[in-house]
């Protein structure tokens, strides 16, 4: 299955190099990313989103961190192999990068996926549904999770906060963190 993970915003520059942002969160930034994204590909879609036109594969040549936009997804410019020039980077606009996948890495989570989970307590008490999962410009996301009496609450989604996801089951385990509940 190709998995959508990015689009490609626009060209930045004349050496082949474009913006673009990533669709998914992680638990533990830092992970190497050119890694993650060698041997995508970019394609376009369809208003149906049948996959119309692929581009490459392409390797991700070199990726780093470029800014955060307006709505709370950081940009990265990304510079792919053996794309040099300002006409190709162009024709990539607009388009989406994905992955051949069958399974994704250790600690990378898709925010649908994410969505889906119910919050519990060290104590496997139900605290609440997880309704959204937003990056700061801490590096690190939040989940935004109501609660019974519809309060939202925000959880850092990081390894000292969050025991275990289990995607299976729905269900994201909190350590016992002093204070992490009361907001």
């Amino acid at each position: 299955m190709i998995l959508r993970i990015g689009k490609v915003l626009r060209a930045k520059g004349l050496k082949g190099e474009l913006v673009g942002q990533f669709l998914f969160s992680r638990i533990m930034p830092g992970v190497g990313d050119d890694l993650f994204f060698e041997k995508s590909v970019i394609f376009s879609v369809e208003k149906s989103t049948n996959i119309k036109n692929f581009f490459g594969p392409y390797k991700v040549e070199k990726i780093k961190f470029y800014k955060w936009s307006k709505n709370s997804f950081k940009k990265y410019i990304i510079k792919l192999k053996d794309v040099n020039d300002l006409n190709t980077t162009t024709l990539l606009t607009n388009t989406f990068i994905g992955k051949e996948i069958d399974l994704l890495p250790k600690n990378v989570f898709l925010v649908s996926e994410l969505k889906k989970c119910e919050l519990y307590d060290d104590k496997n008490n139900f605290i609440g549904k997880v309704v959204d999962v937003v990056e700061n410009k801490n590096y690190y996301a939040l989940l935004v999770v109501k609660k019974n009496n519809s309060e939202e609450i925000f959880i850092p989604f990081v390894k000292d906060v969050i025991e275990k996801i289990d995607l299976v089951h729905k269900k994201i385990s909190l350590k016992n963190v002093d204070g992490i509940l009361e907001q």
